[in-house]
Protein backbone atom coordinates (compact mmCIF):
# COMPACT_ATOMS: atom_id res chain seq x y z
CA UNK A 1 0.00 0.00 0.00
CA UNK A 2 1.47 3.34 -1.00
CA UNK A 3 1.69 6.49 1.10
CA UNK A 4 0.31 9.90 0.23
CA UNK A 5 -0.57 13.02 2.20
CA UNK A 6 -3.90 11.67 3.44
CA UNK A 7 -3.15 7.95 3.91
CA UNK A 8 0.09 6.74 5.41
CA UNK A 9 1.68 4.46 7.96
CA UNK A 10 2.06 5.48 11.59
CA UNK A 11 5.62 5.68 12.92
CA UNK A 12 7.27 4.79 16.20
CA UNK A 13 5.67 2.66 18.90
CA UNK A 14 2.30 2.78 17.12
CA UNK A 15 3.60 1.48 13.76
CA UNK A 16 2.39 -2.10 14.27
CA UNK A 17 -0.71 -3.72 15.73
CA UNK A 18 -0.98 -7.38 16.74
CA UNK A 19 -4.27 -9.22 16.35
CA UNK A 20 -4.76 -12.95 16.96
CA UNK A 21 -1.00 -13.51 16.99
CA UNK A 22 -0.31 -11.78 13.66
CA UNK A 23 1.41 -8.40 13.37
CA UNK A 24 0.13 -5.81 10.89
CA UNK A 25 1.28 -2.34 9.88
CA UNK A 26 -1.07 0.28 11.32
CA UNK A 27 -2.13 2.99 8.88
CA UNK A 28 -3.83 6.35 9.22
CA UNK A 29 -6.28 8.07 6.90
CA UNK A 30 -6.57 11.82 7.50
CA UNK A 31 -9.99 13.35 6.95
CA UNK A 32 -10.94 17.02 6.94
CA UNK A 33 -10.79 19.05 10.15
CA UNK A 34 -7.97 16.83 11.53
CA UNK A 35 -10.18 13.74 11.94
CA UNK A 36 -8.35 10.39 11.68
CA UNK A 37 -9.18 6.76 10.92
CA UNK A 38 -6.65 4.15 12.09
CA UNK A 39 -6.78 0.78 10.36
CA UNK A 40 -4.84 -2.19 9.08
CA UNK A 41 -5.29 -4.54 6.14
CA UNK A 42 -5.52 -8.32 6.63
CA UNK A 43 -6.21 -10.80 3.86
CA UNK A 44 -7.70 -8.11 1.61
CA UNK A 45 -9.99 -6.73 4.33
CA UNK A 46 -9.69 -3.34 6.02
CA UNK A 47 -10.07 -3.57 9.80
CA UNK A 48 -10.79 -0.35 11.70
CA UNK A 49 -8.87 0.23 14.91
CA UNK A 50 -9.97 3.71 15.88
CA UNK A 51 -11.94 6.67 14.49
CA UNK A 52 -11.39 10.13 15.94
CA UNK A 53 -12.88 13.53 15.19
CA UNK A 54 -9.59 15.22 16.09
CA UNK A 55 -5.84 14.66 15.79
CA UNK A 56 -4.90 11.79 18.19
CA UNK A 57 -2.52 12.93 20.95
CA UNK A 58 -0.56 9.67 20.61
CA UNK A 59 0.92 10.78 17.27
CA UNK A 60 1.77 14.40 18.15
Amino acid sequence: MSNDQTCHGIKGDLEFVTHKGATHRRRQYELSHRARIWFYVRDGSVLLIDVRTHHPNATK
